[in-house]
């Protein structure tokens, strides 16, 4: 297992199990007193709690209390990522307990709570219209970038949720929209008035059918539910 891109066995920490629990999930909904079925507004999914269990076994106690400490330490803000998996998990430590088995032996249990689980990063470029298919189950987040040749007052993007318009493009200039940070930056200063929409981008299960008006590069990480 990987914490922050560091396999734990540095720690002498044995991963002997995990439990990943289904996602949280919130439902917006209205129901008045003469109506049979609810009317939902709205669903979304939140955390994902993930229970890791861990052996350290040392020769002194004095060396297993530094890698249980070390250990905490570095899963405190984490990434996850599991051997048998694809997935990576970003989130961080709620809660860790230990069990003391015999000196220098002990089971430690850490429990995080985490975004939902997604795949390495997707690159694309599109230009014009384009039909992207993401197969996985869960809204995600996208982060387009855009390098105009030539000076443009507006540019429009549309397929990624909400219309997008980015004004007063310079050529060579980088723009980036991210929506995983909800950041819009040109060659890395803030670029926020000049972003007109009512959302970041990102694409939503299954097709998404993409309209741009220059040529773009997107990058996204599959998320799942």
């Amino acid at each position: 297992m990987l914490i922050n891109n560091i396999d734990t066995t540095k720690y002498n920490a044995a991963l002997l199990d995990y439990h990943i629990e289904n996602s949280e999930i919130v439902t917006l909904e209205e129901w008045e007193n003469n109506w049979l079925v609810p009317f939902r507004t709205g669903q979304f999914f939140k955390y994902v709690n993930i229970n890791c269990e861990f052996e350290i076994d040392m020769m002194t106690e004095n060396e297993a209390q530094k890698n249980i400490s070390k250990l905490i330490k570095q899963a405190s803000q984490a990434t996850l990522k599991f051997d048998d998996l694809d997935f990576f998990y970003d989130g961080y430590l709620e809660s860790h307990t230990k069990e003391k088995i015999i000196r220098g032996k002990y089971i430690v249990n850490l429990n995080f709570k985490c975004s939902l689980g997604y795949e390495e990063a997707v690159t694309k470029n599109i230009a014009n219209t384009s039909s992207i298919t993401l197969n996985s189950t869960a809204t995600t987040p996208v982060i387009i970038e855009i390098i105009p040749t030539e000076n443009r007052e507006i540019v429009n993007i549309k397929g990624f949720g909400e219309d997008i318009a980015i004004k007063n493009l310079t050529a060579g200039k980088k723009v980036i929209i991210d929506g995983e940070k909800g950041l819009i930056t040109e060659n890395g200063q803030n670029k926020w008035l000049d972003y007109d929409s009512w959302g970041f981008p990102k694409l939503e299960p299954g097709s998404n059918e993409i309209e741009t008006d220059i040529p773009i590069t997107i990058r996204y990480k599959p998320r799942w539910i």
